[in-house]
């Protein structure tokens, strides 16, 4: 009875070791049918918000914008398998995007086969110092970080992904180099505007904005950019990158 016991005890510490680990298996069996209908709600408007950030942020980092179509979907599932906040949300991060292209950048030219190589490599050398930060509970050393600091830094990506869209906006060839050279050149070439694609892009962020204020269940940046492609499809607009 007592081997029965022991055996017993040892198989539960090893099912309760394995879904510390891997949580999903804690819950799974328990899932409830009658939430289902709320989790495929949830699901698409997380894909109908994450699909033009994604494509809007691979290129941010230098990537072709499908690339979104690779990597996230890896996230959501492995942070369904492993993850368990209930409210926590995995998106793609324009922070993460600008550094690993600031940082790419320097070893090879945008666009080549060797820069697509060396910012995957990036992206799985990240995810691998991630995943041992977080086992080791390093998270902590977040808060030692100082508010100013945070706050300037990401005013300072906002400047810097301004001004790495604002040539497409107005269907100009974008210049290379920091901030200051990239908006003396849009400066300088602002003569070679192309007005339908200027007319085209304030229209669509009108229309994200208007969709946002009035209508709050419909996913305006992607109604935004399925509407953007469409017109620049129909009249033919030259794709500034």
């Amino acid at each position: 009875m007592a081997g029965i016991t022991s055996s017993s005890a040892q198989t539960a510490q090893h099912v309760n070791t394995l879904t510390r680990f891997i949580p999903i298996l804690s819950w799974l069996p328990h899932y409830d049918r009658s939430w289902l209908r709320g989790d495929v709600i949830a699901g698409v408007t997380i894909v109908a918000l994450l699909v033009p950030e994604g494509m809007a942020y691979a290129e941010l980092a230098g990537m072709p914008p499908e690339t979104i179509f690779y990597a996230a979907p890896a996230a959501l599932l492995l942070y369904a398998i492993l993850g368990t906040s209930r409210q926590l949300v995995v998106v793609v991060s324009s922070v993460q995007a600008v550094m690993s292209f600031s940082i790419v950048s320097d070893l090879a030219p945008a666009g080549t086969a060797e820069f697509i190589v060396l910012s995957s490599a990036l992206a799985i050398a990240a995810g691998t110092v991630a995943i041992l930060a977080g086992l080791l509970r390093l998270g902590r050393i977040a808060q030692f970080f100082s508010a100013s600091v945070l706050a300037g830094f990401v005013s300072g990506l906002a400047v810097v992904i301004a001004v790495k869209q604002l040539p497409k906006l107005f269907g100009i060839e974008a210049a290379s180099g920091n901030v200051w050279v990239r908006l003396y050149d849009l400066l300088n070439h602002l003569p070679e505007t192309h007005l339908l694609t200027l007319v085209i892009g304030v229209g669509t962020i009108v229309l994200m904005l208007l969709l946002e204020h009035y209508l709050h269940r419909i996913p305006s940046a992607l109604v935004a950019m399925v509407a953007g492609i469409v017109v620049s499809a129909v009249f033919g607009c030259p794709n500034s990158a």
